[in-house]
């Protein structure tokens, strides 16, 4: 996360010195030197949030990416299967834009993942909530078994240590680079 947020600064430093708001507004005046829109995915936060120790340094760092990330074109997915205050601190969750839950065993889990309940209610099986603004979308998506999301995985990285996505028809263009854990090191 160090790195994310050093990569962060510089970014903000660039945009203060070509006087831009954010990484749309700063890749649309230089086509040639475009800065790629980065993620972060932390799977299972549980799982990394377990010792008090480093939680206090987790959530203190993660509290600064989510206040700040988006305008610099870095998108954090933050992953749980149980949601719960302890896993995801009120001033981590606070920052975060929007939310995503599939099924939840309780509402207390909802509330946590989404601010309101209605998870608990979902079908499962791709069946989702999505928070967006103040306003709650229900959707369905693609379901993946373990097998299936594996095979996926396997067949987009086997051949690339990196990968990067043009996206010359959205609205702004972007570019995203997907980069392995082996090559991140």
């Amino acid at each position: 996360m160090d790195e994310l947020i050093a990569e962060m600064d510089r970014r903000y430093k660039l945009f203060a010195e070509e006087s831009v708001e954010d990484l749309f507004e700063y890749n649309r005046g230089h086509k040639r030197s475009m800065l790629p829109v980065l993620w972060l995915f932390h799977d299972e936060i549980a799982d990394w949030t377990r010792d008090k120790d480093y939680n206090r340094e987790f959530t203190a760092k993660m509290t600064i990416l989510a206040t700040k990330v988006r305008a610099a074109g870095i998108f954090l997915v933050l992953i749980a299967q149980r949601p719960d205050k302890d896993v995801l601190p009120m001033q981590v969750r606070d920052n975060l834009g929007n939310r995503l839950a599939l099924k939840l065993e309780t509402e207390a889990s909802s509330k946590i993942a989404l601010d309101k309940s209605g998870a608990e209610l979902l079908l499962g099986k791709g069946h989702l909530a999505a928070r967006i603004g103040s306003s709650i979308t229900y959707a369905q998506c693609a379901f993946l078994d373990s097998a299936q999301a594996e095979q996926a995985a396997k067949a987009i990285t086997a051949d690339y240590d990196e990968i990067t996505i043009n996206c010359q028809n959205s609205f702004p263009s972007w570019r995203v680079r997907l980069v392995t854990a082996e090559k991140l090191g």
